[in-house]
């Protein structure tokens, strides 16, 4: 019975943050820039991420969590979690239309 309550809570979680992708929230954000995102730490948590640069633009995972951020120069910020619940960041990188990548977590600070 408990692990049926677990699973009902991760889809109504799961729902819930499909929808504020989905809408933003409804409330206008500032164009972010590359530099909004120097302070990426592999194994931050979506919450903490969002807590800093607001709602990410999209969800494009499928079987993986990824979501993306636009930024003002075009390019798009991807983060990458494995895990569904989008507790720990892997992998995050800049993709811009000149066809360049720039992974955001080389340089820790």
């Amino acid at each position: 019975m408990n692990a049926w309550k677990i699973v009902l809570v991760l889809i109504l979680a799961s729902i819930f943050l499909s929808i504020c992708l989905c809408c933003g929230q409804g409330v206008p954000q500032r164009e972010l820039t590359l530099s909004d995102f120097g302070f990426l730490r592999r194994g931050m948590s979506l919450a903490e991420i969002i807590s800093k640069v607001g709602m990410p633009s999209r969800d494009i995972g499928s079987g993986i969590f990824i979501i993306q951020y636009d930024l003002a120069n075009e390019c798009i910020v991807e983060l990458i979690f494995f895990d569904s619940r989008a507790e720990k960041l892997v992998d995050a990188r800049a993709r811009c239309q000149n066809g360049g990548a720039i992974d955001l977590l080389a340089n820790p600070k």
